[in-house]
């Protein structure tokens, strides 16, 4: 490695099957990688592991510690590095995506088409930053045929960075939503960040690239690869979906149209924007070289992921439609569509939105003003900022100003006898991260029960 890599090797004789960033579960064996962060420093926790580790990866080396070390001027590079080195293990297609959001949904949806084909190894969750991509790719096997890669970026460069240990065969930006305006500052900045992603393909490669984004074209000059393109509004393109009919559940069923014919498509996820996640997934899946079966099984047969558009019709006949993961302004939209979309009392429950930069008063004011004209009945927010969408909701938005004073209001008479229960409301739950909002999806479950 230090050959290739640079740095300087200690007691060079080193043999480990895996890598571990964490002290607090490395098992005996394994190379540690001590991290070191603003708010964290691996390096501090290696006495107590020293005597489990096989090596260590070091940026100051430990002088009293007789093992192998390999000391670099940056851990992170190296381990990006070390992937770099185990992502050759791979001989079949590697499928990267990036986005603003539902990229963990088209993710889980190729992941369950290419399984259909062979064996595939997929991000677990969200590790997707420089740290979670590499730690992916390290458990690469060679009985892999597939692996399917999120990618996260919050500044320019970030995605290069990824894309250059990942080398990834199909690639897709699933979408350009205001997400990390704070680091990037506009539309366009995140367009392009995201669209590093195209740059980094050769000619043998395939970009799959939303038509119905304005940045299409951009992209579409940006990449040596060879193009296939979706859309939900565009009947020309090689992906898309026609004869929609929405469920009682709020799910959608459809034809499937693709270079290889039509397939009708029943998705168990509800929502609108499932069905262009849908289409975005089959076409990278193609890409990969899956069969219009596999595409066809694995769409039909989706498992719904905890926190993000999780529709449960509960005993007390509300129905929740959990999506406390993560928000921003254009997946909290999508998310009141398909509220809305429920024939019911339909509750939206706010959190605060993050790293929304200069606009983020701005922008939960316009939730509040979306969610009124789509026909949200009641609206409780919660955080200072949400603050401002229930304002412009008007009379029936509340703003509550802790989640305690939130909870507490969810389990009082007020109301629990305001008729949400006897009319089989609908409610969503949404906010960033931060905000926990899986505590009050969990409330909501419970709600009605003696």
């Amino acid at each position: 490695m230090a050959l290739e890599y640079g740095g300087t090797i200690m007691y060079p004789d080193c043999h480990f099957q895996s890598v571990s960033t964490d002290s607090r579960s490395l098992k005996k064996g394994q190379l540690f990688v001590a991290l070191k962060g603003e708010k964290f420093d691996g390096h501090e926790f290696i006495s107590l592991i020293s005597s489990q580790a096989s090596g260590l990866v070091v940026e100051r080396p430990m002088s009293d510690l007789v093992m192998s070390q390999w000391v670099v001027p940056d851990t992170t590079k190296a381990l990006g590095q070390i992937a770099a080195v185990n992502r050759k293990h791979l001989n079949g297609c590697l499928i990267a995506i990036t986005g603003s959001c539902g990229k963990t949904l088209v993710k889980e949806m190729i992941a369950a088409i290419l399984s259909k084909t062979g064996s595939v190894l997929f991000t677990k969750g969200n590790l997707n930053n420089e740290i979670g991509v590499p730690c992916t790719l390290m458990e690469i096997r060679c009985e892999h045929n597939y692996a399917v890669i999120e990618m996260g970026a919050r500044a320019n460069g970030d995605i290069d960075y990824l894309c250059s240990f990942t080398k990834p065969n199909v690639v897709l930006v699933n979408n350009i939503l205001p997400a990390h305006l704070e680091s990037f500052g506009t539309l366009s900045d995140i367009a392009k960040a995201k669209g590093e992603i195209y740059r980094n393909l050769s000619a043998g490669d395939t970009a799959v690239i939303n038509l119905d984004e304005s940045y299409a074209q951009m992209w579409h000059e940006s990449t040596n690869a060879r193009v296939l393109n979706f859309s939900i509004n565009k009947a020309h393109a090689d992906f898309t979906a026609k004869n929609l009919v929405l469920k009682e559940n709020g799910s959608y069923s459809f034809i499937l149209v693709t270079p290889e014919g039509e397939s009708a498509i029943s998705l168990t996820l509800s929502g609108k924007h499932n069905v262009v996640n849908a289409i975005a997934a089959a076409a990278c899946s193609y890409a990969a070289g899956a069969p219009m079966s596999s595409i066809v099984g694995g769409l039909n047969h989706l498992k719904q992921i905890p926190g993000r558009m999780n529709l449960e019709e509960l005993p007390s006949g509300v129905t929740c439609i959990d999506d406390s993961y993560n928000a921003n302004p254009g997946s909290v939209k999508a998310a009141i569509d398909s509220l809305v979309e429920i024939r019911s009392l339909h509750i939206l429950i706010l959190g605060d939105m993050a790293e929304l930069g200069d606009d983020e008063v701005s922008l939960h004011a316009d939730i509040g003003s979306y969610a009124l004209n789509k026909g949200v009945d009641i609206l409780l927010a919660l955080g200072p900022l949400s603050f401002y969408a229930a304002r412009e909701f008007g009379q029936s938005g509340q703003h509550f100003k802790s989640k305690q004073e939130l909870i507490d209001y969810l389990n009082s008479s007020e109301f629990l006898n305001s008729g949400v229960l006897d009319f089989g409301s609908a409610i969503l739950v949404k906010g960033s991260r931060f905000m926990a909002m899986d505590d009050i999806s969990q409330l909501i479950k419970k709600l009605g029960e003696t």
